[in-house]
């Protein structure tokens, strides 16, 4: 049990060790777990959150239920790595389709935006994002060049030294 996390608190936000034994609380854990034979994913069948994760009661404290099945089953998830569900099912605990990798691997194996744009390999207008046609801007975003000369053109013929309809000059 020592340098086990099972997960963080949602009620304090601390990671917490069981005051009792593995062998009295995996029984418990493993009863809320339906091993169905149609899919590889084990179900989570106990609390499940809005956002798809399982929960578990440890010693008055929720705490993630895929990380407590890891950490019975592998041992502690160091720091700076988090658990990835190759499975795609957020309900799943089973410790065979978890992989523990950086949260930004974890965030562009997903299927929010941030991976959808890492995904892309060409601008709105098709031009390639590559080490010559891309920089990135102040904030992190990918810039086309082709794109922008394109723009800084319109913008010059339209008004000329002065870049903006307002009148302010540039340079």
């Amino acid at each position: 049990m020592k340098g086990h996390n099972f997960g963080i608190c949602r009620k304090c936000g601390k990671t917490h060790i069981p005051t009792k034994s593995t062998s009295e609380v995996a029984p418990r854990f493993w009863s809320k777990v339906n091993k169905g034979a149609s899919t590889n994913c084990w179900e989570w069948t106990a609390k499940i959150e809005r956002n798809g994760y399982g929960r578990f009661w440890l010693n008055g404290h929720s705490v993630l239920a895929h990380r407590f099945a890891y950490e019975l089953t592998h041992g502690s998830i160091p720091k700076g790595l988090t658990i990835d569900h190759r499975c795609r099912n957020r309900a799943c605990v089973n410790p065979a389709h978890m992989e523990l990798v950086t949260m930004r691997t974890n965030v562009l194996r997903g299927v929010g935006i941030t991976a959808e744009f890492a995904a892309k390999t060409h601008c709105p207008k098709g031009h390639p994002y590559d080490l010559f046609n891309t920089y990135i801007n102040r904030r992190g975003a990918r810039i086309c060049r082709e794109c922008q000369r394109e723009r800084n053109r319109k913008l010059f013929k339209l008004y000329g030294r002065r870049r903006t309809p307002h009148g302010i000059t540039s340079g």
